[in-house]
């Protein structure tokens, strides 16, 4: 056999067997049963509980209850007299008006100064009031004399020294007692005319001071002054509006100052003429004119 032959014979099982699927071993993995897989806890942290929501609570107030003072209407108490020893008032009249009760009070015997009279307003819830003094109480008093619908106290006080000098006032009764007028001092007293008739009162003084300063004249020679009373303002000067009122002491004042004569003896201060000068007779008449609002008689009244 030649050596060709022989390496077939040889070549021929070793390529078969290297043709031949090698069989390959897995491997086998085993594992064993164990406990259920459970992911490893984080480590928790505590956490603070949360915060309640803040409740907005006003506060509460308790109500506080005052009691007014209340006051005796019922019993008649006299305004005390001070600097007076033995004297009192005694109760001269009474009204009721609404809730107030108006008490005139008088001095039973006489005394060397003068007193006057008192008036006291009562009323259950504020404290009395009293108005000495007094030298007249007003026949209107008690009426409504402002147009407001309310009563009014109307009394003329005095003030006397060496000479006496007189104020009108007026309070209105309302919910609270409220001073609605005090005229200015004067040595005469005035009066409360309705002028124009439309219900509303206006009040007629007299102006001592503007005379005065020229004139020493102790007769009435003095202007008349009319205030009328506006809700907003009480009674304000208003004599220009009521000329007609003023006719009468024109005409008289017109007659002395046409008759008027220099250091007449007969008539001496009486009329004006105490300086020797007729001025104090002329005056009465251009502040009859200049108060009435008739300015252009004034002058001419005067240049005359």
């Amino acid at each position: 056999m030649s050596w060709r032959l022989m390496i077939s014979a040889l070549l021929v099982p070793l390529l078969a067997a290297c043709s031949a699927p090698i069989a390959t071993q897995t491997p086998q993995l085993s594992i064993a049963a164990s406990a259920t897989f459970r992911p490893a806890a984080t480590p928790s942290r505590t956490q603070p509980p949360p915060s309640p929501t803040p409740t907005l609570t006003r506060p509460t107030r308790t109500p506080t209850i005052t009691l007014l003072p209340t006051y005796d209407v019922l019993t008649p108490i006299p305004p005390k007299l001070k600097g007076f020893v033995g004297v009192a008032y005694s109760l001269e009249s009474e009204q009721a008006y609404g809730q107030y009760v108006i008490r005139v009070w008088a001095i039973p015997t006489q005394t060397v100064e003068f007193i006057g009279k008192a008036i006291t307003v009562v009323s259950v819830n504020q404290p009395p009031l009293e108005i000495v003094s007094v030298f007249a109480v007003d026949p209107l008093s008690g009426k409504d004399v402002t147009g407001d619908g309310l009563p009014d106290i109307i009394a003329t006080k005095a003030g006397c020294g060496v000479s006496c000098h007189f104020s009108t006032v007026i309070y209105s009764l309302g919910h609270t007692v409220v001073k609605v007028f005090q005229s200015p001092d004067s040595r005469y007293t005035g009066n409360l005319v309705d002028i124009n008739q439309d219900g509303v009162y206006e009040y007629v003084g007299y102006d001592d001071e503007t005379f005065q300063s020229y004139c020493a004249n102790p007769v009435r020679l003095t202007p008349k002054v009319v205030y009328e009373y506006q809700p907003d303002s009480g009674y304000v000067v208003a004599s220009p509006h009521y000329p007609e009122y003023y006719a009468e002491d024109i005409a008289q004042h017109t007659e002395m100052a046409v008759n008027a004569k220099p250091n007449d003896p007969d008539k001496g201060i009486w009329d004006g003429t105490w300086d020797g000068t007729i001025k104090c007779s002329i005056l009465p008449l251009v502040l009859d004119y200049l108060y009435s609002g008739q300015n252009e008689q004034a002058w001419q009244s005067l240049e005359q």
